[in-house]
């Protein structure tokens, strides 16, 4: 029992997953934020559009 406790302490190959773990969480947080703020200024740009369209004269209803 004690020496498969040491075998695992050995093996780095769960570090390796575990630190693609922690920089994939991390790009996630990136985009979802990213994806937040670019989606309200490109909302923002259509209807300032919708608005700008709107007050012109003789456009369709």
């Amino acid at each position: 029992m004690i020496e498969l406790i040491r075998i695992a302490l050995k093996d780095r190959k769960g570090v390796t997953a575990m630190e693609y773990a922690v920089i994939a969480a991390g790009l996630v947080v990136v985009v979802a934020f990213a994806a937040d703020y670019l989606g309200q200024g490109i909302g923002n740009i259509f209807n300032q559009f919708s608005d700008w369209f709107r007050a012109k004269p003789g456009t369709l209803p």
